[in-house]
């Protein structure tokens, strides 16, 4: 008894049904993805789920219950699950259309929010893609991923104005050195103290990669190119520059 009046104590508002959302009991399952049998190639047929792995999902006619636990109907643990496989599958595409599919899907949360203005959708999945494509501890990391969204983000009028400054300085950073555009420069000292910049450096290939002190995947990745004979050779002929900042 105890258990079933916490479960109807929940927050939120009623879906289209008029039905006050109340508990875990009201939860619907996430409405899977169909693609069409016409895409029969795995990557045209991955590059589809990306575009539209939450259409069924944020364009439907109706809207479900918001509360503690459910966000449109779906308990949040799913969403978040299912979160996390959409960003697998943008990873997978090309990055053209994985911007793409990410500023896609940030106008469609946008466009749930202002049809159902009590949803939970909107503050969500802006949760989410900081914690999975922003925060320097998540292995799903990638500021060319997360640039389109906070870009929405930085520009929507859903957006508290409070936010607006945060989520702007966060697309600044996003758009530099963005795959496929040029590296900016800059000087770094070696450890002789001597003064180097980027485009100084005198080699057919550059591969730069930053470190910390005392970091054991740091010292791995030093020895993994080491250990490497290709490596080694073409850092021989010079053809190859190796940079550790």
């Amino acid at each position: 008894m105890v258990t079933a009046l916490l479960l109807c104590a929940c927050g939120g508002h009623a879906g289209s049904s008029g039905q006050a959302p109340c508990s875990m009991s009201q939860a619907r399952p996430f409405p899977a993805l169909q693609i069409p049998s016409i895409y029969s190639d795995p990557s045209a047929r991955t590059a589809y789920a990306a575009e539209h792995y939450w259409d069924s999902f944020l364009s439907g006619p109706d809207t479900f219950p918001d509360d503690s636990v459910l966000v449109n109907g779906v308990a949040r643990d799913e969403i978040e699950e299912h979160f996390a496989t959409f960003v697998t599958l943008v990873e997978d595409i090309d990055i053209q259309s994985a911007r793409r599919a990410m500023d896609s899907f940030f106008r469609k949360v946008e466009a749930f929010q202002k049809r159902d203005t009590l949803s939970g959708v909107f503050d969500l999945f802006a949760s989410l893609a900081e914690k999975y494509l922003y925060d320097p501890n998540s292995p799903y990391r990638s500021e060319d991923l997360y640039r389109p969204y906070v870009e929405g983000l930085s520009r929507s009028e859903m957006t508290p104005s409070e936010m607006v400054p945060a989520y702007t300085h966060d697309a600044g950073m996003g758009a530099l050195n963005a795959i496929g555009a040029k590296a900016a420069d800059f000087v770094f000292r070696d450890i002789s103290g001597r003064n180097h910049s980027l485009y100084g450096i005198k080699a057919d290939h550059t591969l730069l990669f930053f470190s910390n002190p005392g970091c054991e995947a740091c010292k791995s990745i030093i020895e993994t190119l080491r250990g490497n004979e290709e490596v080694t050779r073409m850092v021989a002929s010079g053809r190859l520059a190796v940079v550790n900042v």
